[in-house]
């Protein structure tokens, strides 16, 4: 039975915020009787930020990142407002490259952009190589080129520097299960529940092992907390709005899908979803014309995977056998997911082609299973750098 094990009351004004953490932490450790090592306790009064004003800038920055100001830039004039206090600080670059390869994730972005953020990425490791800042963006960086092995592998990294660090446990759920690796994608999340259970992003990452594995009726009271919780969140809106279309509940999908409309109309994952709602509606035509269209090569292995599905559901079943196997060739590799458990393939599942994608899908997250599994038995990551250095030479 679950049960109070602490609880006391800090005060102070916003220019205190860091003793305050501290003060807070400490008495937590404290409590449970946590004994921690030098490391340990010098990360604790570590401080990326040292103005209070810059700090809440930044926690104002990363709030819209989570939300749409990731579309039309409100977190770019955040975050510039905060350097000018507090100079280009390690935190704050990590955020900025976080947020230049979100863009990349919603469709805005500009893929060719991609191998300077990892650049960047890789000197912020050299100067900050104890923070989780550049690992970080590196996985981040990663899961856009569908090398979810990489990601993996990245992300693990930055979780070690700073087991706080409840984003970088997200994407690593996320590409744990991208690469079909859902038994370590569980461990994650539960990982996740210990460190962060009061998070609103807790719950939507927790539904990704459960939509995989076909269960997805049992997320979406959850996923509906959450959206309470914060209504603001679109990676929250957006799965509670699948997860509602899947299940028959299309009224209540499309109030999400209206919310969306709303505030960003022409992002890809905006579109995919008011897409696929009209499909399940009926209105085939109206579905299709938002897609039919849409350029591909922005779009990430995620979000490709999707319109894959728009095109299957609308019947348009060579269309979506091309853009499936071009999903899964971009790096989504849940080959059950794809093969048994999304209803919205079973119009592909008959066609000749569909069997030799699955395949494609087992072998791929077969292999990144293997790179992780053996990366963890040698208690590291591959070297970061290396494959910049190896393209440095080449060139």
């Amino acid at each position: 039975m679950d049960q109070q094990l602490w609880g006391n009351k800090f005060s102070g004004t916003i220019d205190e915020v860091f003793d305050l953490q501290e003060r807070v932490s400490r008495a937590i450790v404290a409590a449970l009787g946590i004994t921690l090592n030098a490391d340990e306790d010098r990360r604790l009064g570590a401080r990326g930020i040292t103005h209070a004003r810059a700090y809440e800038l930044y926690l104002q920055a990363r709030a819209e990142m989570r939300g749409m100001g990731m579309a039309n830039d409100n977190w770019v004039e955040l975050l510039e407002r905060a350097v000018a206090i507090e100079g280009d600080v390690p935190t704050l670059r990590g955020l900025r490259l976080w947020g230049e390869v979100s863009r990349l994730k919603l469709g805005v972005g500009d893929p060719s952009q991609i191998g300077d953020i990892e650049k960047r990425a890789l000197a912020l490791v050299e100067v900050a190589p104890d923070a989780p800042f550049g690992y970080a963006a590196l996985g981040y960086a990663a899961i856009e080129r569908g090398d979810m092995a990489d990601a993996v592998l990245r992300l693990r990294e930055a979780i070690e520097r700073d087991p706080t660090d409840s984003d970088s446990r997200y994407w690593l759920i996320c590409a744990l299960g991208y690469a079909g690796l859902l038994h370590e994608a569980a461990v994650a999340t539960a990982e996740l529940l210990v460190r962060d259970p009061l998070s609103p992003q807790t719950p939507i990452i927790s539904s990704l092992v459960p939509f995989f594995s076909g269960e997805i009726e049992g997320t979406i009271a959850g996923l509906e907390r959450a959206a309470a919780t914060s209504p603001s969140d679109f990676g929250g809106r957006w799965i509670l709005a699948y997860a509602l279309t899947i299940t028959g509940a299309l009224d209540a999908a499309q109030v999400h899908v209206d919310w969306m409309l709303g505030v960003a109309p022409e992002v890809p994952y905006v579109v995919q979803s008011d897409a696929l709602l009209r499909v399940a509606r009926g209105d085939v035509a109206g579905g299709l014309t938002l897609v039919a269209d849409l350029d591909l090569t922005p779009l990430d292995a995620h979000l490709t995977f999707h319109i894959a599905e728009v095109f299957a559901m609308a019947g348009e079943i060579a269309r979506g056998i091309d853009v499936l196997a071009l999903a899964v060739q971009k790096g989504f590799t849940p080959a059950d997911f794809i093969a048994r458990h999304n209803p919205f393939m079973e119009p592909l599942r008959s066609h000749a082609r569909f069997a030799e994608i699955v395949r494609d899908a087992e072998v791929k997250s077969a292999a990144i299973g293997r790179r992780v599994r053996a990366a963890s038995a040698v208690g590291h990551g591959e070297d970061p750098g290396a494959r910049f250095r190896s393209v440095r030479r080449s060139t």
